[in-house]
């Protein structure tokens, strides 16, 4: 567990660090924590907790260098 906690750190700086140069690059970690809504009887059985994880995103930010990027208001 500490290992991923580690690298995750090394993401998170090393993301931060791209995030100040030209290029607009970003990294991103979040964990989540959920319920699942039983909705059916028949995959109830399925449920046996509650859901939990780690997205981890890289995005390019763009600064409406194209056209479409100025109609969409400059999307990640």
């Amino acid at each position: 567990m500490k290992k991923i906690i580690c690298v995750l750190v090394i993401i998170m700086i090393g993301g931060t660090v791209l995030a100040q140069g030209e290029g607009g690059f970003t990294t991103d970690a979040s964990y989540f924590y959920g319920n699942i809504i039983p909705h059916r009887k028949s995959i109830q059985h399925l449920i046996t907790g509650h859901p939990e994880g780690i997205i981890i995103s890289f995005n390019k930010k763009t600064f409406g260098q194209r056209e479409w990027e100025r109609v969409y208001t400059y999307p990640d």
